[in-house]
């Protein structure tokens, strides 16, 4: 489950889905994209699972920022690691400047 938190998007967990729902990690709290507008934290998280390139699962989050009084639409990976904790590098994919 991902919910937007003050100070970005908190992740948990559960083993059935219904209850006793852990927390595991927060993402997106802040740290600035380097893609146009994708800067602070994200809110509003919605999630897209498809089959990458090479045949794995891919978990896709879109988010909204806000700059001022505009709202821009968001797209990153979530990853797993190795401590069983999600992360998300939001400049995993994007064009260096």
């Amino acid at each position: 489950m991902i919910v937007d938190a003050k100070g970005g998007l908190s992740i948990y967990n559960s083993p059935n889905g219904l209850d006793q729902w852990q927390y595991n990690t927060t993402v997106l709290a802040g740290a600035e994209g380097i893609r146009p507008k994708d800067g602070g934290v994200g809110h509003h998280p919605g999630m897209v699972l498809q089959t990458a390139a090479d045949g794995t699962e891919q978990s896709l989050i879109f988010y909204f920022t806000q700059q001022r009084t505009l709202t821009w639409i968001q797209l990153a990976e979530l990853e797993l690691g190795t401590d069983g904790k999600v992360f998300c590098n939001r400049n995993k994919y994007a064009a260096a400047r």
